[in-house]
């Protein structure tokens, strides 16, 4: 299952760690995790746009099957956006990665 990785990031010093360790925790688990902070290595976040982040993000989502959420993802504009997304999209939404070991595993 292709998981996409949500959370804070403005104003959030650690996010690229948390989004990294996000990432192996849900690879360990058997998935595919999408984290969108690796879109860093072709666009300057000092000159790339939340909108423009946006317009990337959100095609990424609509191409997994799950979303998971870091702690302080409600007070992310674009995680906020990313959930509600994924909600309308009915993608399984996973708040602790417990919820992603106990959906199982697929092929990747």
């Amino acid at each position: 299952m292709k998981i996409y990785i949500s959370g804070p990031i403005t104003n959030n010093p650690r996010y690229k760690e948390q989004f990294a360790e996000a990432a192996v925790k849900i690879k360990e688990l058997g998935h595919e995790p999408i984290n969108p902070v690796n879109l860093q290595c072709v666009l300057d976040p000092l000159t790339t746009t939340h909108a423009e982040y946006m317009a990337l993000c959100l095609p990424l989502l609509g191409i997994c099957q799950g979303i998971y959420m870091l702690e302080g993802w409600q007070s992310s504009k674009g995680a906020v956006q990313e959930f509600w997304q994924a909600w309308s999209n009915d993608l399984r939404i996973f708040r602790r990665l417990e919820e992603v070991s106990i959906c199982g595993t697929s092929a990747i």
